[in-house]
C-alpha cells in the first residue's frame, strides 16, 4: 500500500488543479484497479494579457443591420484603454446617431457600432400646363416610377425632361429632380413646354435628407 497527493501528482501546464474524486490524497493498495479523477481550471495567469485586448467597429444600415462597410479591427489595447472612433463617410447615406463614440476597453467583447439611414430624394413633377401629376421619393440609388401621362386640353402628351434631354426612368436618382411635361400642339407640329409651343425649362433642385434617431 502507498499513499498518492493528488494535488502534486495531477500538476497540468496551463490548468490549475481544482479536486480529485474520490479524494485529493489517497491510499491506494498494491492490487486490484483504483480510478481516480481529476479536476481542473484554466489557469488565470494565461487569460490575454493587457496587450492583448481589441476592439471591433462595425457600420451598419439602421434597421437592417446590413453592412455598408468593412469593419475595423483595432488590437493591442490596454485593459481599461480609452479609445475614439469616427464614422466613415458612405456615399448616399447619413448616420443615423453620434459620428463620434469613446469607449473604454474591458475583459471580453469591445464593439462600437455606427448606423446611418439611406438618403431620400424628391421626384417632382411640373404638368407645364396639364393635369396634376403627384410628386415622388425615392432612395439613393434607386429609380422613379413612370407616371400615368398628363393631360392638356389641345395638346397630346410626349414625355418627361430633365433639362434638355428626355428622362430615363432607369436612371438611379441620386439628388432632388423636377421633371418637366413635354406637349406637342394638336395639329401642329411644334414640340416643346410653353403654352404658345415654345421651349421653356424651370427646374428646382434642392438637397433633401432625412436623419431618423438611432436605434
Amino acid at each position: 500500500m502507498y499513499s498518492l497527493d493528488m494535488k502534486a501528482a495531477g500538476a497540468l501546464s496551463g490548468y490549475v488543479f481544482h479536486h480529485a474524486e474520490p479524494s485529493d490524497a489517497l491510499t491506494i493498495s498494491g492490487t486490484g484497479s483504483n480510478i481516480i479523477k481529476l479536476y481542473y481550471l484554466s489557469d488565470p495567469g494565461d487569460e490575454p494579457g493587457p496587450d492583448t485586448w481589441q476592439y471591433t467597429v462595425k457600420y451598419l444600415e439602421q434597421h437592417t443591420n446590413h453592412e455598408l462597410h468593412a469593419e475595423k479591427v483595432v488590437s493591442g489595447k490596454a485593459l481599461h484603454e480609452t479609445v475614439t472612433e469616427e464614422a466613415v463617410s458612405i456615399e448616399g447615406y447619413d448616420t443615423a446617431g453620434p459620428a463620434s463614440v469613446t469607449i473604454t476597453i474591458e475583459a471580453g467583447d469591445n464593439e462600437i457600432v455606427f448606423y446611418y439611414t439611406v438618403r431620400q430624394y424628391a421626384v417632382s413633377f411640373n404638368a407645364n400646363g396639364g393635369s396634376t401629376v403627384a410628386g415622388q421619393t425615392v432612395n439613393h440609388g434607386g429609380t422613379a416610377s413612370s407616371p400615368a401621362n398628363p393631360t392638356r386640353s389641345g395638346y397630346t402628351f410626349i414625355g418627361w425632361n430633365l433639362g434638355t434631354a428626355a428622362y430615363n426612368f432607369d436612371s438611379p436618382v441620386t439628388r432632388d429632380i423636377t421633371l418637366i411635361a413635354q406637349w406637342r400642339r394638336n395639329g401642329g407640329t411644334d414640340s416643346g413646354t410653353g403654352n404658345t409651343g415654345g421651349g421653356e425649362y424651370h427646374a428646382a433642385y434642392h438637397h433633401h435628407s432625412r436623419h431618423p434617431d438611432a436605434p
